[in-house]
């Protein structure tokens, strides 16, 4: 169940506003107050959240019934510069569901030196996803004029634990793909302090030498600081997962050290994509009723005026 959104920069709402749902929630007020942009905002959050644009006009859940016009048309008195973001939140439907471990790692684990790491996040509440969309990113080495999701954030039981972006697109003959990386990891989050495994995870970062903060550091671990490849924008998808999984030769120090470092980073990725996928779920089972009013199209004529969302064309 969706138990509430934080919405800011989106159509009529400027400043971070925050809603409340219960299992019936009905929304009040006069014409032009916000109450479609309510509804909208979950539909944009759940398309941008599959697809990495934020470009939405066409909500595809709704077999494309409603159209909400394109980046242009949804951000706040056309200021683009903060991104339009917004945070859903969704009740787990069992306590363990988001319980991620390395399984399948004990002789890694010996060779290095390390006790078996448990499972991080045994019991689990609600988890929650914010997603940013910029219009213009400028990533390591390029700069990309289209909205896309820059910046993720999951928050376990309303606390922030890993944070993902958009990094750069590389497109060459060898290398065809989306890069993002993980930006934060917060080591120190409650629950994993409750559990007593914080000091184990802390132990297993720095032997694989997995910064928890990797954006901020001057000289980048690896070429790219947890590069993760295979993303839209800064959301990664299953096949993610599978780079880097490899044979582990446990006689090689330097190769046992990649090897966790790949397993481990796969271990929050995993936990990230079940949480991305469960609330995909949750907004698109919503039903959609309307459109209750006419929603100008992308592009239209007036006179002799042509005006067009995404750019003006003769």
């Amino acid at each position: 169940m969706i138990t509430g959104i934080e919405i800011q920069n989106f159509k009529g709402i400027g400043e971070r506003q925050s809603i409340d749902f219960a299992p019936l929630t009905l929304l009040f007020g006069a014409n032009s107050a916000g109450k479609s942009t309510v509804v909208q905002a979950i539909h944009y959050f759940g398309q941008a959240l599959r697809t990495g644009n934020g470009d939405v006009d066409e909500i595809q859940s709704t077999d494309r019934l409603l159209r909400l016009g394109g980046f242009d048309n949804l951000v706040h008195r056309k200021n683009e510069e903060p991104g339009i973001a917004i945070r859903l939140s969704v009740r787990a439907e069992k306590p363990d569901q988001f319980a991620v471990s390395l399984d399948n790692c004990a002789p890694l684990f010996k060779a290095l030196d390390l006790e078996q790491l448990p499972k991080l996040f045994p019991q689990v509440n609600s988890v929650g996803i914010e997603i940013t969309t910029k219009k213009l990113f400028e990533g390591y080495n390029n700069r990309v004029d289209h909205p896309l999701v820059e910046r993720l954030v999951l928050f376990i039981d309303g606390e922030q634990f890993l944070e993902t972006e958009a990094t750069t697109f590389m497109y060459d003959e060898q290398v065809m793909g989306r890069f993002g990386n993980i930006a934060n990891v917060n080591f120190d989050h409650s629950l994993l302090r409750a559990n007593g495994v914080g000091e184990q995870i802390r132990k297993w970062a720095s032997v694989v030498e997995f910064s928890a903060n990797p954006m901020a550091l001057e000289d980048d671990i690896r070429e790219l600081p947890v590069e993760i490849e295979n993303c839209l924008g800064a959301i990664p998808t299953r096949n993610s997962l599978s780079v880097g999984l490899f044979y582990v030769d446990l006689t090689d120090q330097e190769g046992m050290k990649d090897a966790g470092y790949t397993r481990f980073k796969s271990m929050l990725l995993g936990l990230l994509l079940d949480s991305i996928e469960y609330i995909q779920r949750m907004v698109e089972s919503m039903a959609h009723v309307g459109p209750l009013r006419e929603i100008p199209s992308r592009s239209m004529v007036s006179g002799q005026l042509h005006v067009n969302s995404l750019k003006n064309k003769p």
